[in-house]
């Protein structure tokens, strides 16, 4: 019980913050991308996030959600392929 207390009290979980709603996109074909990626869930958009907007490593992710590396790539890779099939869901008639 003290540990969770610890946990709850790290300076870590203050510092973080939510994703924004609205992400800057410049064209119309990446706004769509953006609207699709804002489908998905709260940890899948947070590793894609993470990887592709800011440009970190399984490893760098990893330290700083929590999670281990195998854990970071196969969200990755789960995400990807959600992303994915919504995107082809999209472009079909």
């Amino acid at each position: 019980m003290n540990g969770c207390k610890s946990r709850l009290r790290s300076p870590w979980r203050r510092r973080r913050t939510a994703l924004p709603d609205t992400l800057p996109a410049p064209g119309p074909e990446e706004r769509q991308e953006v609207e699709e990626l804002m489908l998905l869930p709260a940890g899948d958009r947070l590793v894609l996030h993470l990887f592709y907007y800011e440009g970190l490593s399984a490893a760098e992710i990893a330290s700083l959600t929590g999670l281990t590396q195998g854990s970071v790539r196969s969200r990755l890779c789960r995400a990807r392929e959600k992303l994915r099939t919504l995107m082809t869901e999209k472009e079909e008639p």
